[in-house]
């Protein structure tokens, strides 16, 4: 995935062998595509680090509610924009490093979700040398917003993370009650 500097948009980049990494400013030249998941990319002829003195980048992830990961279609027409999420109104944020946060539920070895009490859980997928545990209650995850087609007609959000950090609930606060007549 690659990000505009001001974070208003980001792009899937498929390409094999790219020898890019995490942080690298890029130039890309290839086709515009929707792929099987309804979600837009670069099919890159050309993926390269951009040539000094802006060899280089740092993307901060922009913090939200479950609500507003994924956001509406943008500007879809035919073969253009970016569909949104099933059901969701706001921006379209597919493409762009997001921070949520919540109660963690593991799915399995490799994926979970994240419910903010928003009423909205967020379906989160680590990569395979990532490890889950079970016992986790509370974390907040960095990653990619995707999407994940689980028929024709829905599309959820899919955070393809980053990082994890494990939140340890607070102790609860011995308060003593006292009554005074």
């Amino acid at each position: 995935y690659i990000e505009e500097d001001n974070r208003s948009m980001g792009i899937r980049i498929e390409k094999i062998d790219h020898n890019l990494t995490t942080g690298m400013r890029v130039d890309v030249s290839g086709v515009i595509k929707t792929n099987a998941n309804r979600e837009r990319c670069i099919l890159a002829d050309s993926a390269i680090q951009t040539a000094p003195p802006n060899t280089t980048g740092v993307i901060a992830p922009l913090g939200m509610n479950n609500c507003a990961v994924g956001g509406a279609d943008w500007q879809v027409a035919e073969t253009s924009g970016q569909q949104g999420l099933t059901g969701l109104d706001g921006l379209n944020n597919v493409g762009l490093l997001i921070k949520i946060w919540g109660q963690f539920h593991p799915v399995d070895a490799t994926t979970f979700t994240v419910n903010d009490g928003s009423g909205l859980l967020i379906r989160c997928a680590v990569p395979s040398d990532m490890f889950l545990r079970s016992n986790w209650q509370y974390v907040s995850v960095t990653g990619v917003v995707s999407i994940v087609k689980y028929n024709t007609v829905i599309n959820h959000p899919n955070i393809l993370v980053r990082e994890i950090e494990v939140l340890k609930p607070t102790n609860p606060i011995d308060i003593e009650m006292v009554y005074i007549p």
